[in-house]
C-alpha cells in the first residue's frame, strides 16, 4: 500500500477504514502483539460526495484469542463477537467481493498512518498480502491539518470534529462509528 500523491477526489469511490485491534490497559512492549478484532468502514462515492455502504467485519485474534477487559470496556466489542469472527487470512477476499468492480477506480483512507501499519502488520504475522494491497491509501489526518492550515500536532478525530464545528456521532473506539465520524470530515480535509 503506497501513500499517493493524488487527491482521494480523483478517485470514484473511496472507502474510509478504522480498525481496532487487541489491547491491554498498557501497551507499552506490546504494540507488535496487537491484532486487528474490527474492520469498521464507510464506503462513499467521491463526486458528489455520498455514503454507498457502511459496514463492520469482526476478526478473531488468535496471538492473545481472550480480550482483556480493558480492550473490552474501551471498545464495546465483546468476546463472543470475536469468537465468532473471520480469520484475518480471510479479510482480503471478502473485501474483494464486498468491492467488487469498485477497486479499479478505488482509493482507501484513515485517520493516521496507525491502520494501514496494523494491517501490513497482521497480513506479514500470518503471511498473506495485506487486505487493501495495491489501492492507494490517503492519511486524512495530514490532509486535514494541511488544509486547514493545522501546525504542530495533527488532532485526532473527536478534536478535528470539534474544529469544524460538528460533535462526535456514536461510541469513540468502534471502527464503524469512528469511520463513520472520519467520513464526516472528509469535506474538511479535502476540500468542498
Amino acid at each position: 500500500m503506497t501513500q499517493v500523491d493524488r487527491s482521494p477526489a480523483h478517485y470514484s469511490h473511496l472507502l474510509v477504514v478504522d480498525l481496532e485491534a487487541t489491547c491491554w490497559e498498557s501497551n507499552e512492549g506490546r504494540v507488535h502483539e496487537m491484532e486487528t478484532i474490527e474492520f469498521g468502514a464507510v464506503l462513499l462515492r467521491t463526486a458528489p460526495l455520498s455514503t454507498v455502504d457502511e459496514f463492520s467485519i469482526y476478526i478473531r485474534p488468535r496471538v492473545h484469542p481472550q480480550l482483556s477487559a480493558f480492550c473490552t470496556k474501551l471498545t464495546g466489542i465483546t468476546q463472543a463477537t470475536v469468537d465468532a469472527g473471520i480469520r484475518f487470512e480471510e479479510l482480503g477476499e471478502l473485501l474483494r467481493v464486498r468491492l467488487g468492480d469498485l477497486k479499479s477506480n478505488l482509493a482507501w483512507a484513515s485517520w493516521g498512518e496507525y491502520d494501514r501499519r496494523q494491517l501490513e502488520q497482521d497480513a506479514n504475522r500470518w503471511a498473506v498480502p495485506s487486505p487493501l494491497e495495491g489501492i492507494p491509501h490517503f492519511n486524512l489526518k495530514k490532509l486535514f491539518a494541511k488544509n486547514r492550515r493545522i501546525k504542530g500536532s495533527r488532532p485526532g478525530v473527536s478534536r478535528a470534529l470539534s474544529l469544524v464545528g460538528l460533535t462526535f456521532e456514536g461510541r469513540p473506539h468502534s471502527g464503524a462509528d469512528d469511520a463513520r465520524n472520519i467520513a464526516r470530515l472528509l469535506p474538511f480535509a479535502i476540500g468542498d
